[in-house]
């Protein structure tokens, strides 16, 4: 299974440095964050991705099924909010969460793992020389360890939607529907029990490595 989330493509995106597109990426939530809550602040961070794959010249089909696999977590901000907070409040801090998701997602569309990871490398090596580095835990090797973090991670996400898609697939075969008193036994348990032996066989590869 390839767990690559990577998307050829020639845009403007995909030709642009990782390092600019990470800053842009933390900037924006930035702004976001600052935006007055109304509804026009829930639309403006669900228009950004949108506005953003249509730069990258990448089907709107594809972030329909990022939203799809995010349907979950919308549900969760939504109804939890919506026990302490007014609708526009809510609406437009789950509009936020989501559309950064998204934004994080098309970055990985159009940036390969490993370019990411050696750009934060990079720029996180220049710290490793400053005097007193190492009393903060910043080790001549610890930029590597940060780089091979993010792959993890990125990657996870790929095999977290294998996953969901897997047990998904399972309960449909079966008959089982989805519902309030079976959502637990029925998705949430399965897909934690998949993703914990995961977590497992990835940790077991990295020890044999050499790796902790």
């Amino acid at each position: 299974m390839n767990l690559s989330l990577y998307l050829d493509g020639d845009s403007i995106l995909h030709r642009a440095p990782a390092g600019a597109k990470l800053l842009a990426l933390a900037l924006i939530a930035v702004a976001v964050s600052l935006l007055p809550i109304t509804w026009w602040t829930a639309g403006v961070c669900l228009a950004l991705p949108v506005l953003g794959y249509l730069i990258a010249r990448i089907p709107l089909r594809q972030l329909w099924l990022n939203l799809r696999q995010l349907v979950f977590l919308l549900a969760f901000l939504l109804v939890t909010q919506l026990i302490f907070l007014d609708v526009v409040h809510a609406a437009a801090n789950t509009s936020r969460v989501i559309g950064l998701v998204l934004l994080a997602g098309l970055l990985t569309h159009t940036t390969r793992v490993s370019v990411m990871v050696e750009t934060v490398v990079r720029l996180l090596t220049p710290l490793t020389r400053i005097p007193g580095a190492r009393r903060v835990g910043l080790g001549p090797h610890v930029p590597e360890k940060i780089g091979l973090a993010l792959a993890l991670a990125i990657t996870s996400v790929g095999h977290l939607s294998a996953v969901i898609s897997q047990v998904r697939l399972a309960q449909r075969s079966r008959g089982v529907k989805l519902s309030v008193w079976r959502f637990g036994s029925a998705w949430v348990v399965p897909v934690l029990v998949l993703t914990l032996k995961h977590a497992d066989d990835v940790g077991d590869a990295l020890v044999a490595r050499g790796l902790d």
